[in-house]
């Protein structure tokens, strides 16, 4: 199948002439998975770590958060002060009425670091019940840290709920809900917004904006209505508005169906596959998944089309695939779109028609690493792609850039975390460790003597490893610890675990394990020790929880204090 000439495509492929045969792709990054499915909503991830280019390992999925019942659809990975932190959607509505927390953009924060949101790391961030709404559609972090949602297409959605808002927490309260944090930028109910175009000021309509990608401080959002096209916004004077110059501009335009719209030329041309679906009923398949990334400074913008390999919009007008289609943008002439002729390229073909390397059922999340693409996609089940630009030419359409079911639900069917099958509404990548594996924190530390010592740890408890560290943080500085390692956390000498340590003259102290073996350590002048800890290679011990819990000990009259209970699982 014959490509048509592309000026972008010719000037990436110069520097892949003398390249080697191509190696296989393997994703570097951890990947966040939105589970919408009834009965687990939750957010899950999945890391490579056996180091095999796959996440398809049993131990390889753990579960960030769960609340069953409500409807987690999208969320954003982020790090704020070395934290790693996610913002998600929960759209859940009860009768078509609002409900304090169901509807709700919610914040979780790893603050113990145990790979999990769990008790006060979840916070709610806002609630659209403030103001009347029930709930957004896109949903993005900015490089400055604000919380943009645009709001358009959720069922149930009101007028008042339509357009595109900007979140701040500027009372640092762990919240959007104060006077003055949540601008509405755009007024869905008006219909209409003027925008910057190279054929001057024209109307887009502002009533359907769907799903959202950052682009530095501002945003990339996808029109689902009357444009089909996608636009970049961003608030550079802090003004609250977008009415300023170059701060709401047409992104791109690559259906023409508002024909006020300068649209793309390579697809006015024909250069790029026509994304009509019906002249009759005037329908296109939408690029409404969006993502970005910085490839060797300069970025990168991805739009894929949601078209489903299963529905009219499968084809185009002319029999052509659409489906599972992804693009690839760089503004050239850096005027502030994508929309001139050479400044798109077809990424990676996967529709019904391609004959590539595999198809995309339909796409149902998009997201960028340092290391290439990731795209969600449902094909008789959720599965998970990941693409790499090996040749410098632009796309991934070469045999070894892609890496087809690098995540595949079926893996992980009939255990928990899915006991039944996902309904995967999103995705998002984080950095490789950003939520540690096989470590997890429960109970209360105490103190005799003031601060509360914390137990912490870092690596992962793998089978054959000597790099598991744990630790015990915000203690007294010089002061000695212990470190016990437990084979039991509900008996312990005859005595029912946890063991509430009052009856010891230990009020608020608890014993959760078996004080099995210990460790001697110092804490340093930042009240900080540690352990590092070699786990035998013996494939016996796969599955194997270790409880661990720390001791300080202040030597001035004996004072003690408790940490909470660590428990290591450890994996193959």
């Amino acid at each position: 199948m014959t490509r048509p000439s592309n000026p972008l495509r010719h000037s990436l492929a110069l520097a892949a002439l003398a390249l080697p045969a191509l190696a296989q792709v393997a994703p570097q990054r951890d990947l966040l998975i939105i589970d919408d499915s009834m009965t687990q909503d939750q957010i899950l991830v999945a890391r490579d770590l056996d180091a095999d280019g796959q996440w398809a390992s049993p131990y390889e999925l753990g579960q960030v958060y769960t609340n069953l019942g409500n409807w987690v659809t999208t969320a954003e990975f982020t790090t704020e002060g070395g934290v790693s932190v996610a913002y998600w959607y929960d759209q859940k509505i009860v009768q078509a009425v609002p409900v304090n927390g169901l509807g709700a953009i919610w914040r979780g924060a790893d603050v113990n670091s145990d790979g999990r949101f769990t008790g006060a790391e979840v916070t709610l961030f806002y609630d659209f019940a403030l103001q009347g709404k029930m709930g957004g559609d896109g949903l993005c972090v900015t490089a400055d840290g604000a919380v943009w949602f645009s709001g358009g297409t959720v069922a149930f959605i009101t007028e008042e709920d339509k357009g595109l808002f900007r979140c701040a927490d500027l009372n640092s309260d762990g919240d959007a809900m104060d006077a003055g944090e949540t601008v509405q930028l755009i007024q869905g109910m008006g219909g209409s917004f003027l925008v910057e175009t190279d054929a001057g000021a024209q109307s887009m309509n502002a009533s359907n904006l769907r799903r959202l990608a950052e682009d530095g401080n501002g945003v990339i959002a996808y029109e689902d209505g009357l444009d089909e096209a996608a636009f970049r916004f961003e608030d550079k004077n802090g003004d609250g508005d977008l009415l300023d110059a170059g701060e709401a501009r047409l992104f791109l335009n690559a259906t023409g169906k508002n024909p006020l719209l300068p649209k793309h030329p390579d697809w006015a041309s024909g250069l790029l596959r026509d994304l009509l679906v019906s002249v009759t009923n005037n329908t296109y398949g939408r690029l409404s998944h969006v993502a970005t990334r910085t490839e060797s400074g300069t970025r990168m913008y991805y739009l894929a089309c949601d078209s489903s390999n299963t529905s009219q919009f499968k084809q185009n007008h002319l029999g052509q695939g659409i489906n599972g289609l992804i693009y690839r943008g760089i503004d050239l002439n850096l005027d502030g779109d994508i929309n001139d002729s050479g400044e798109v390229i077809l990424y990676y073909d996967g529709s019904t028609t391609s004959y590539t390397a595999f198809e995309i059922g339909k796409v149902v999340g998009l997201d960028g690493g340092p290391d290439g693409m990731y795209v969600g996609d449902y094909n008789g089940a959720n599965r998970v792609h990941f693409f790499q630009d090996l040749t410098s030419n632009g796309d991934a359409n070469e045999p070894g850039e892609q890496l087809n079911n690098a995540w595949d639900s079926v893996t992980y069917l009939s255990a928990p975390p899915l006991a039944l099958p996902p309904f995967v509404a999103d995705i998002a990548v984080a950095p490789t460790g950003a939520f540690p594996f096989g470590f997890a924190i429960s109970g209360t530390a105490c103190s005799q003597y003031g601060p509360l010592p914390r137990i912490r740890a870092s690596g992962t408890p793998k089978i054959g490893t000597s790099s598991f560290v744990v630790r015990v943080e915000n203690g007294l500085p010089f002061i000695p610890a212990l470190l016990y390692i437990g084979t039991s956390t509900t008996i312990w000498a005859g005595v029912p675990l946890p063991l509430d340590l009052a009856v010891l003259g230990l009020p608020g102290c608890t014993l959760y394990q078996d004080l099995a073996f210990s460790l001697p350590a110092l804490l340093n002048a930042s009240g900080v020790a540690s352990k590092t800890l070699t786990i035998p290679a013996d494939p016996g011990l796969n599955g194997v929880p270790i409880p661990l819990q720390w001791i300080t000990i202040q030597p001035v009259g004996t004072l003690l204090g408790f940490t909470e209970l660590g428990v290591a699982t450890l994996y193959q």
